[in-house]
């Protein structure tokens, strides 16, 4: 099985993760939905992306934790999903997270992860 480009860039696993995501840019605030999560990045649809290299600050919470995580971020690229007017998906990078929110991320894809392996 070949591994296309941006997989073989990835140095985090992805899992799968559905959840409403704030996320603040200096234009304001904004909303999205997740795709996928790794302790690096997230993968966002939203119909107002900004531009890749732009800072963002991502805000959302794990169902594992009641800790709503507030974490720096940079847009590394931004796609057209479906038709004009559709949304956008955007790929995150995680740029500057606590030790809390490090830990929080590790426990929920861990977690994750050995549910998923247990089918």
């Amino acid at each position: 099985m070949e591994l296309t480009q941006a997989q073989e860039k990835r140095i985090h696993p992805r899992v799968p993760f559905q959840a409403f995501v704030e996320y603040f840019t200096p234009e304001g605030l904004h909303h999205g939905e997740v795709v996928n999560l790794s302790i690096g990045g997230m993968l966002i649809k939203t119909k107002e992306p900004p531009i890749p290299d732009e800072p963002i600050l991502v805000v959302f919470s794990l169902p594992s934790s009641p800790k709503i995580l507030r974490i720096k971020s940079t847009v590394v690229w931004v796609s057209s999903i479906g038709d004009v007017g559709a949304d956008h998906g955007m790929g995150i990078k995680f740029i500057e997270k606590g030790v809390e929110e490090q830990r929080i991320l590790i426990q929920y894809i861990a977690s994750t992860q050995l549910t998923k392996s247990a089918w």
